[in-house]
């Protein structure tokens, strides 16, 4: 490996950023809230940390998320179904056997309301249920009913509990 492969993140010289002799001495200038601070080499860094572009240092580009960046719808979360998060009312079920299936957590919890879906956790190699499953209602009323209904009803040879999911 030749010079000048690698740049610390920390003061932009030729070493490992782990090496950084002056890792500790920045960390403590940032943790003091410098909007411009000078990095021991002299390169003067703008408030994201980055050198300015005019100064011949390389630009570091910084990872945005698609949900953070510009253009991003801000108004609510949607999933890729076109279902608006906030009208989801999903519970948690614990406490169930391993031979549940959905159709029986479909039928034990279509008493209460419409069911948008159900969701069994299972292990990927015996498909067993693991115990725990999501089941997501289209109103908060018929929600609340199940967990009233359901929650410490005996079913099979254990006790469910029903509560919100924390989504």
């Amino acid at each position: 490996m030749g010079k000048g492969m690698v740049k610390c993140q920390h003061c932009g010289l030729d070493h490992w950023s782990l090496r950084c002799p002056y890792r500790h001495q920045l960390a403590q200038l940032k943790e003091m809230g410098g909007s411009g601070d000078v990095s021991p080499t002299g390169n003067q860094h703008n408030s994201s940390g980055m050198a300015p572009v005019g100064d011949g240092a390389p630009k570091v580009a910084k990872y945005v998320p698609p949900s953070m960046r510009a253009g991003a719808a801000k108004t609510g979360a949607s999933d890729d179904r076109g279902w608006d998060r906030d009208q989801e009312y999903t519970l948690r079920v614990t406490n169930l056997p391993e031979e549940s299936t959905d159709e029986d957590l479909r039928d034990l919890f279509r008493h209460f309301g419409r069911i948008k879906r159900v969701y069994l956790a299972r292990d990927k190699v015996t498909l067993a249920a693991k115990g725990f499953a999501f089941v997501t209602y289209l109103s908060e009323v018929d929600a609340e009913r199940a967990i009233a209904g359901v929650h410490k009803h005996r079913y099979g040879n254990l006790i469910l509990y029903v509560e919100w999911s924390d989504n």
